[in-house]
């Protein structure tokens, strides 16, 4: 079965839809679509910048739909994965919005520390490669809380692709209080 540019199209309704049910739709408005991949039994693949009406795909088992949202209290940019099987069902909805904060999804105030502050607070606790780090936000099991977790990265690592994740590289913020969770305590 050859997947026309129409039917990829509907996959991504799915997608928005699900997207549009969940953010205030002031927020909607500046979720920005990205890019899709395509998961088959065998392979995945994505191509940056394809566009949905030139698609070939054939068979398949699930499309990945990327966005990202620029939330400007939280002074970070989050990426939103949505993956919609070939029966046009989401694989899994409870994981698309999990690592994001109610107060970004519905524009409202939620007093955690924008990335900026976590960076600094990462810096000044000496993290390795203090002057390359990479910040990501995620809920922190144990405590049902969001935390930052800052990377400093080593310029040649990076370039080759890895990033190393070692005590001394990693630190993990509570995005509410700002305290640094120790590594112990966060892997154990």
């Amino acid at each position: 079965m050859l997947l026309s540019a129409q039917l990829l199209s509907d996959y991504k309704k799915v997608a928005d839809q699900f997207l549009a049910s969940h953010f205030d739709s002031a927020v909607m408005k500046k979720v920005k679509y990205k890019t899709f991949a395509v998961r088959t039994k065998n392979n995945f693949y994505t191509e940056y910048g394809y566009k949905l009406e030139k698609s070939k795909i054939k068979n398949f088992d699930e499309i990945e739909f990327e966005y990202s949202y620029y939330s400007i209290q939280l002074r970070h940019t989050l990426n939103i994965l949505v993956s919609v099987t070939q029966s046009k069902k989401l694989t899994d909805s409870s994981l698309v919005l999990r690592n994001i904060p109610d107060c970004a999804l519905k524009n409202s105030i939620c007093g955690l520390i924008p990335s900026d502050s976590a960076i600094t607070i990462a810096r000044k606790s000496k993290i390795a490669f203090p002057n390359n780090v990479v910040a990501s936000m995620e809920l922190y099991d144990k405590t049902n809380e969001f935390i930052w977790i800052i990377t400093g990265r080593d310029a040649k690592e990076a370039s080759g692709g890895r990033v190393g994740r070692s005590e001394n590289q990693t630190r993990y913020i509570n995005a509410l209080s700002g305290d640094i969770i120790s590594w112990n305590d966060f892997h154990n």
